[in-house]
């Protein structure tokens, strides 16, 4: 400070620590008082000095600056999850925590009647599949698919394609016959049939056999009836 009291003026030192500007620490760095400096000979006015340090934190050009165990996800269009992990290990050289670096291929889990969805919660890395057809393997290892709503008979096997909350669903039943009596058909003078792809089997009649049936009747002759109705048979 120069002094203007007197005719020859001099200089006077003052202390201004407030003048004293903290420096800049770059990504991964933070402020820290430079304890060795307090009270160094190029420090006369004991202030306060900062200077910076490298954090506890990993580091990276693509995923910034990340804090032991947090982990940050991103998700791609084809259903590929890419995670980076801030680890407790130190890198010997830059000193700063590693970051372990993964991919995972979500939607090749899904099976070919499905549809990959990302996950609602963008911190976790897979979503789900979903069912969009079913899916029906032969013996012969030929795969087919039906829509929803679709139902089919195979080798006695009932197949309906249902929709549920997680997709369409296969769901296969036993084919249920009535109850038939193929020898009855054939006294009957009817013929036997078969339905349901070959699973079941009923009698069909083409109305030009005759049919034995059951009857009662009261017996007259003359003047002489019977008592009670009597039982015989038609044709």
């Amino acid at each position: 400070m120069w002094s203007s009291n007197s005719c020859c003026p001099y200089r006077t030192c003052e202390c201004s620590c407030e003048k004293l500007r903290k420096p800049d620490c770059s990504a991964g760095e933070k402020l820290e008082v430079a304890e060795e400096l307090m009270n160094s000979a190029g420090n006369p006015c004991n202030c306060t000095v900062y200077k910076c340090v490298k954090d506890t934190v990993c580091v990276s050009k693509e995923h910034g600056v990340l804090r032991p165990g947090q982990t940050v996800v991103q998700h791609t269009s084809e259903g590929v999850c890419h995670s980076a992990h801030c680890t407790s290990a130190i890198d010997p050289l830059t000193k700063y925590h590693l970051i372990n670096v993964s991919s995972l291929n979500c939607a090749a889990k899904c099976e070919a009647n499905q549809l990959y969805e990302p996950p609602r919660d963008v911190t976790r890395c897979c979503g789900r599949c979903r069912n969009v057809f079913c899916v029906q393997t032969l013996l012969n290892g030929t795969v087919l698919t039906q829509k929803p709503g679709s139902t089919w008979i195979s080798k006695c096997v009932k197949y309906d394609c249902t929709n549920t909350p997680l997709g369409p669903v296969l769901v296969t039943s036993a084919v249920s016959c009535p109850p038939f009596n193929e020898t009855e058909c054939i006294k009957m003078g009817g013929y036997v049939v078969s339905f349901l792809d070959g699973c079941c089997k009923t009698c069909k009649e083409d109305g030009k056999f005759c049919k034995r049936v059951t009857v009662r009747m009261t017996i007259r002759k003359n003047d002489c009836r019977s008592n009670t109705p009597v039982s015989g048979f038609s044709v």
